[in-house]
């Protein structure tokens, strides 16, 4: 008799209960030996049973189907390495009986003589089939129980993170990937200034070596693992939810925030930059002709001698024209003027630094505030404690008016974290860059590339701009500099 092996694994579980690949094969060859069959080949697979859907099983079938004359078996150690499913496996056996080819055991050997083999069959594969059900709803429950605690039980790690095991038989930590994760700290914090689009910010990353799908990088972008959270399913009708992770967040939630401010497109849009941005030509998206109020646009002249110099003028009879180069300049002349005095740096320092003391006051007066609000919970649950003993509520109204209780208590508590980790510190670090940009403002802008240049001008300027006689003009300016 011809015959061709099947083996398969689908988890590590498998191979350390003696499922291995390889005890399988030695199985079946001994088997063949000894019944003095021939046995042709045999087909590894490392894939699940729930269906047929496995490369290896579509190889030798296709192999058996096209060698029907030379194959009489397919042999299994067991019916659960040929499939867990009933109804699947019932119409694959069937087919390979419709072409002459028996499907069968070693361990648990069907004689498809007898009448009565589909009983013993169909109780073979019944029983695959209800521990695969099995199987999936301890799955099931053990992810939902991991993440309702905060541990992340996706195979593959979102980027920025890896897995590590510590030991054989310990559950893998979900570590900090540093080089990577510094890139997407980058990619926050860029985007977080308005300045870059997200797909700016995408190749920008992908030039550092991050290089990811547009949708991709927008769900990286929203992706709340990155501010130590775990995404819980619904289950069992509970709720779809998101809970406080036991990993390392790399994302502040202040930053997350604003990115998820900007992507839902709740700020104020600045002119954005063109296609192609003509760094010598950045100013004529805010400019206007003092003439006529139309918009001023920008193209080169050519020299004499070939070479090329770029203006702004104004389309309508030619009422403006201006030299690019001057316009610049004296634009970034404008900038410096609005560098405040240092006497009035130095009084806003000090400003600030009166309001960190009101700030961290503040912070410990809610945090005493939240411990009292646990204390008075935790003395109801006690109360509840009391009510169920004496009868006067039910297991179940019990189980409700507990668990509502110890939500609000780990609710307080994750405020009380954030407050606690809420670094003042961090906050002077930031008014302190801030001012040295505004103290620096000319330069910084000169430094600029053309597209930030674009983002820039348009956080300053509410509205257009008038350039008359080698100084500028406009109707608004941003509050801030005032």
């Amino acid at each position: 008799m011809n015959v061709l092996g099947y083996v398969r694994v689908s988890t590590d579980e498998q191979a350390e209960k003696g499922f291995s690949l390889e005890f399988q094969t030695r199985y079946i060859r001994q088997h063949c030996e000894v019944k003095k069959n021939n046995l042709i080949a045999i087909y590894d697979e490392d894939c699940s049973a729930k269906n047929f859907n496995r490369p290896r099983f579509k190889e030798m079938k296709a192999y058996a189907f096209k060698k029907t004359n030379h194959v009489d078996m397919i042999l299994v150690t067991r019916w659960d390495r040929f499939a867990r499913n009933l109804t699947q496996a019932l119409v694959q056996i069937e087919k390979f009986k419709e072409m002459g080819i028996e499907v069968n055991s070693v361990e648990q050997h069907i004689d498809y003589g007898q009448p009565d083999y589909i009983v013993m069959l169909s109780m073979y594969l019944s029983t695959s089939h209800s521990e695969r059900l099995k199987i999936s709803r301890r799955v099931k429950e053990c992810n939902f129980a991991a993440r309702k605690n905060g541990k992340y039980t996706n195979g593959h790690p979102a980027k920025g993170y890896c897995w590590k095991k510590h030991a054989k038989n310990e559950e893998s930590e979900l570590l900090i990937d540093r080089p990577v994760a510094n890139l997407i700290v980058e990619s926050f914090n860029l985007f977080a200034t308005g300045l870059y689009s997200a797909d700016r910010v995408r190749q920008m990353m992908a030039e550092k070596g991050l290089k990811m799908q547009k949708q991709s990088f927008l769900n990286m972008l929203r992706n709340r693992l990155y501010i130590g959270e775990v995404h819980v399913p619904s289950y069992n009708g509970s709720k779809d939810e998101w809970v406080k992770g036991i990993h390392e967040p790399l994302i502040d939630r202040e930053l997350f925030n604003a990115v998820q401010t900007l992507l839902d497109g709740k700020k104020r849009n600045h002119p954005k930059a063109k296609a192609k941005v003509v760094p010598e030509l950045f100013l004529r998206n805010f400019l206007v002709c003092p003439v006529c109020n139309g918009n001023l646009t920008g193209s080169f002249s050519r020299s004499r001698n070939g070479s090329r110099y770029p203006y702004c003028h104004c389309n309508h009879s030619g009422h403006q024209r201006i030299k690019a180069e001057e316009a610049n300049r004296t634009f970034v002349q404008f900038l410096n003027s609005f560098i405040p005095d240092e006497a009035i740096l130095e009084l806003f320092k000090l400003v600030i630094a009166d309001l960190k003391q009101v700030l961290k006051s503040d912070i410990n007066k809610q945090i005493q505030c939240m411990d009292d609000e646990i204390v008075e919970l935790e003395n109801k649950i006690n109360e509840t404690d009391d009510m169920l003993i004496e009868k006067a509520i039910d297991i179940d109204t019990h189980k409700r008016i507990i668990a509502r209780h110890k939500q609000c208590i780990i609710e307080l508590r994750d405020k009380q974290n954030l407050l606690k980790n809420s670094d003042i510190k961090e906050v002077q670090e930031k008014i302190e860059y801030s001012t040295n940009i505004l103290t620096h403002l000319g330069d910084y802008f000169e430094k600029a590339d053309a597209e930030a240049k674009i983002k820039l001008v348009g956080s300053i300027i509410v509205g257009k701009m008038q350039f008359l006689e080698n100084s500028y003009r406009t109707a608004e300016m941003n509050e801030v500099l005032r």
